[in-house]
């Protein structure tokens, strides 16, 4: 007995009478947000230090205070992190995420471990 040849669109959710362009790619209906490289970056970071000073962490994504600044309010507007002031000889602002943001993360992360199994399956 021949085997089918599997399809792309076996590994794809959707409904058996839904064209092509109904068909919505994994990674293009996943989360906006961590589509940014240097978004995912600061949420990859936070999640294994759980803070960070907001210098150590420009230095560790080698990128400018501003960009950081930028991606780093999108972020808390998300409700993904939260920023303070700590106050040792001098002012430190530091970085923490919130256990919805760890979510987000866990989720997305979840979302590409099954894509990637996907493609693994797919191969053989």
């Amino acid at each position: 007995m021949q085997e089918k040849s599997k399809s792309i669109n076996d590994f794809i959710p959707h409904n058996s009478n839904e064209t092509d362009d109904q068909i919505s790619l994994p990674l293009l209906s996943s989360d906006k947000i961590l589509k940014v490289p240097l978004r995912f970056n600061i949420m990859f970071l936070l999640y294994n230090y759980d803070r960070l000073g907001f210098t150590k962490m420009q230095k560790l994504l080698k990128t400018t205070s501003g960009n950081l600044d930028h991606h780093l309010k999108i972020l808390k507007n998300e409700g993904w992190v939260n920023d303070f002031i700590y106050f040792s000889p001098r002012p430190l602002k530091m970085v923490k995420i919130t256990s919805n943001g760890g979510e987000k993360l866990e989720i997305y992360l979840r979302e590409i471990e099954n894509i990637l199994n996907s493609v693994n399956s797919f191969k053989k």
